[in-house]
C-alpha cells in the first residue's frame, strides 16, 4: 500500500513539474509573440476587441419581450456561418472551374485540383476544430471549469516549489559539505593532539 501511495506521488509531483514548465513555456511564447512584438500584439487585440463585440452584438440581439423570444442573434450568427461556408465553397468552384484546352494546359490544372482539395481540407478541419473547441468547452463547462483551473494551480505552485527546491539544494548541500569537512578537520586535529600527548 505504502509503495502504491509513493507511486501515486511521485506521478502526482511529475505532473507538478510538468504543469510548470509548460505554463511558463506558454507565456514565455504569448510574451515574445504577442506582446513583444508590436504588430502581433495589435493585430490579435484588434481581433480580440472585434469578437467580444460581435459576441456582444449577438447576445443583444437575442431577447425576450412578453414571453416571446427573439434570437436574432443566433440568426446572424447562422448567416455569418453559411455566409463563409458559401463563400469558401464558391473559392473552391472558381478554382477547380478552370479546364485546360490541351496537354498543355495539364499541369496547372493538376495544380488547380491539388489547391481546391487542400482549401476543401481545410474547410472540413475548420468545421471539426470548431466541434471540438465547442464539445471540450461543454465538458469543461460540465466538469467545472473552476476545478481544473484549481488542480492547475495548486500543480503550478507544487511545481513552483520543486524548482525553487532544486535551485537551492546544490547551495544547501554545499554548505552541508563544508561543516561536514569543518568538522572532520576538527575531529582531525584532536586526534593528532590526543596522539601526540600521549
Amino acid at each position: 500500500m505504502k509503495e502504491k501511495l509513493l507511486l501515486i506521488l511521485n506521478k502526482f509531483l511529475n505532473f507538478s513539474d510538468l504543469i510548470f514548465i509548460k505554463i511558463n513555456k506558454f507565456f514565455n511564447f504569448l510574451f515574445k509573440n504577442l506582446i513583444a512584438n508590436f504588430s502581433n500584439f495589435f493585430i490579435g487585440l484588434v481581433f480580440l476587441i472585434g469578437l467580444v463585440f460581435y459576441q456582444a452584438i449577438v447576445e443583444i440581439l437575442n431577447f425576450e419581450i412578453m414571453g416571446k423570444e427573439f434570437t436574432f442573434g443566433d440568426s446572424l450568427n447562422n448567416l455569418f456561418s453559411l455566409g463563409f461556408e458559401a463563400t469558401w465553397n464558391l473559392l473552391i468552384a472558381s478554382i477547380r472551374s478552370f479546364s485546360p484546352g490541351g496537354i498543355l494546359g495539364l499541369a496547372f490544372e493538376i495544380i488547380t485540383e491539388t489547391v481546391a482539395l487542400i482549401l476543401w481540407i481545410i474547410g472540413y478541419l475548420v468545421v471539426l476544430i470548431i466541434i471540438i473547441l465547442k464539445f471540450s468547452w461543454y465538458l469543461i463547462t460540465q466538469f467545472g471549469l473552476y476545478n481544473i483551473l484549481v488542480i492547475l494551480s495548486w500543480s503550478y505552485l507544487i511545481g513552483f516549489y520543486r524548482y525553487i527546491y532544486y535551485l537551492i539544494k546544490p547551495l544547501i548541500e554545499s554548505r552541508k559539505n563544508q561543516k561536514q569537512l569543518i568538522i572532520e578537520d576538527e575531529s582531525s586535529i584532536l586526534n593528532n593532539e590526543d596522539t601526540e600527548t600521549k
